[in-house]
């Protein structure tokens, strides 16, 4: 699912920035993926990232439970199943947002003081996470 959501967001990222007047090739690519290299390339990256990655994780279970349903007084047809998915999508979009400014302030400061690894990245993540959790649960009280 990570790698999933991982190529989808670079691949929504970058592509339009590869494409020039003459086609695109090798470099028109490495220029699009430099772009996502800065504090505010990577800002966006993470959110899209991890947007994608709650989304396909939420619809691993939810699959289940829409498809049981169409045809009831919940869901009537595939129409509306595509419908749930999309509004599934835009709220995990826009839930991660939380994360957007701390996946750009991480990025600009540790690239600048100690350069990415494993190990740093896995502490990113896990805060990143459990930012999204407490985002999550946050909704739930006040929804």
């Amino acid at each position: 699912m990570a790698q999933q959501a991982a190529g989808e967001a670079i691949s929504a990222l970058a592509a339009p920035n590869a494409q020039t007047l003459f086609g695109s090739g090798r470099n028109e690519l490495l220029d699009a993926l430099r772009r996502l290299s800065t504090k505010k390339g990577f800002a966006r990256l993470g959110q899209i990232f991890f947007a994608r990655f709650m989304s396909r994780f939420l619809n691993f279970y939810l699959s289940r439970m829409t498809a049981a349903c169409v045809g009831s007084d919940r869901l009537h047809n595939i129409g509306e199943v595509t419908r749930f998915d999309e509004a599934l999508d835009r709220h995990c979009e826009e839930s991660a947002v939380v994360v957007r400014d701390f996946c750009g302030g991480w990025y600009s400061k540790t690239e600048f003081q100690e350069g990415i690894s494993l190990r740093n990245t896995s502490k990113f993540m896990a805060v990143a996470m459990k930012k999204l959790q407490d985002e999550l649960a946050r909704q739930r009280l006040n929804g």
